[in-house]
């Protein structure tokens, strides 16, 4: 393979500023380096073309500027090319003032936070590895605007808010949806300003966090009201019970299905190989285990039908995902998308009349908002149920309407008078 030519080299041309004054010129750059060109202005101008011959401006009255453009020549290509991994480098090395021993562009940044992040867990590493290689990914998807930005101030490439902006209504382009688009603008803030944090007091004009505040999020009340909308009717669970299938996969999903709306269940739990194991207590049999997004304890308790559902589950005929609290995201995705292709396959079946799709998230939802709003179980109860905080379960699953709270006043304070009734009964 020819190794790149590393040579920079700098030449300059005329071009015209004004179509009223057709002799006045401003002369600008072209940079070649690797086989790219770029070209900026030098902010010199002449009035008369002729004076700029060969590259250059001869005259007594131009002294001066042909020594500025004799220094801009002398500062480019005294540059060791070797230090360049192409032409933007060199655009940064030359309106940064030296800045080649720290990163200057933003995917620079990205890595550098990626390596000094405190948050060593592996799943959360790689979702912000994702996260960055899709940013790389709309840098590429129109490299005439976009480039590996600059994060130094005034540079010619340097990151704007506006390229932020862009690169959501990108991720809005590809049928990303909002929850996960505010993840991942997030994840890029959060490494930027780590990197920021870091670097503030060393790299001169740092731009500011493109991502900070970019986008708003859903309030509280918002996000409640999508949370509870994501709860389906009992009905559908019963209707699901109802299936007969003759495809080894199909029952194991429809026994999946049905555990995770009789104990909330993540998908994610699934690709543990102990998540199955029934483990018998002095009440009975129950699932013990650590959740893998936060590694908090759940527990459930096992009726007779929802042990048989367990037990014919067993094994779960495709290969774990999650080892040590390490996810495999090659097989966990296959693995999600075969599940809730199944989901919406059985939508006609079960006569499942609702606008938005019937998914994983909305089984675990639908035994959450049933635990808690028609079962009437404890909010700390449920929590340790799920694997969850309590203010989890009450923004989540709590349907605490006006109406609901007054009923369920009205229905603990007739049984407080029933109990009440009967011990006063008692005693005479």
């Amino acid at each position: 393979m020819k190794r790149p030519n590393t040579d920079i080299r700098v030449s300059f041309y005329l071009k015209k500023t004004s179509k009223n004054n057709t002799n006045r010129r401003a002369i600008y750059v072209n940079l070649k380096f690797r086989g790219e060109q770029k070209q900026f202005a030098t902010k010199i101008y002449v009035n008369n073309p002729d004076d700029f011959i060969k590259g250059g401006l001869v005259g007594r009255e131009h002294h001066d500027n042909q020594m500025k453009l004799t220094m801009i020549t002398k500062k480019l290509e005294g540059y060791d090319g070797k230090l360049f991994s192409d032409i933007n480098k060199v655009l940064d090395a030359y309106y940064g003032d030296d800045i080649l021993d720290y990163p200057s562009t933003i995917l620079e940044v990205y890595e550098y936070s990626m390596k000094h992040q405190s948050d060593h867990v592996d799943n959360t590493i790689r979702r912000k590895k994702s996260v960055v290689n899709s940013f790389e990914r709309f840098i590429k998807s129109n490299p005439t605007s976009y480039s590996n930005f600059s994060v130094i101030k005034k540079a010619p490439r340097q990151m704007f808010r506006q390229h932020a902006l862009e690169y959501i209504d990108w991720l809005k382009s590809i049928d990303m949806k909002k929850s996960s688009i505010i993840l991942y603008v997030n994840s890029l803030s959060s490494l930027f300003n780590l990197f920021r944090k870091n670097h503030l007091d060393r790299v001169p004009h740092l731009i500011e966090n493109p991502f900070s505040s970019i986008i708003k999020p859903d309030t509280k009340e918002q996000r409640k009201k999508k949370a509870l909308a994501r709860a389906i009717d009992w009905e559908y669970i019963e209707r699901i019970k109802e299936l007969r299938h003759i495809r080894p996969q199909d029952i194991m999903h429809q026994h999946m299905a049905l555990l995770q709306a009789y104990t909330g269940l993540s998908f994610i739990e699934f690709g543990k190989e102990d998540c199955l194991e029934i483990r018998k207590t002095i009440h009975g049999p129950t699932l013990i285990n650590k959740r893998v997004k936060n590694k908090k304890d759940y527990m459930v308790y096992l009726k007779e039908d929802i042990e048989q559902i367990v037990k014919k589950l067993q094994p779960i005929i495709f290969p774990p995902f999650v080892d040590n609290n390490i996810i495999n995201l090659f097989i966990k995705d296959k693995t999600y998308k075969k599940y809730n292709r199944y989901l919406k396959n059985i939508e006609k079946e079960i006569g499942f009349e609702d606008p938005k799709p019937l998914t994983s998230h909305r089984l675990r939802h639908t035994f959450g908002m049933r635990c808690v709003n028609d079962l009437k179980i404890q909010i700390h109860i449920v929590a340790k149920m799920m694997g969850d905080d309590q203010e989890t379960i009450m923004n989540n699953y709590a349907d605490l309407t006006p109406d609901n709270i007054i009923l369920e006043q009205k229905q603990q304070t007739n049984l407080f008078e029933e109990v009440n009734k009967k011990t006063q009964n008692s005693n005479n």
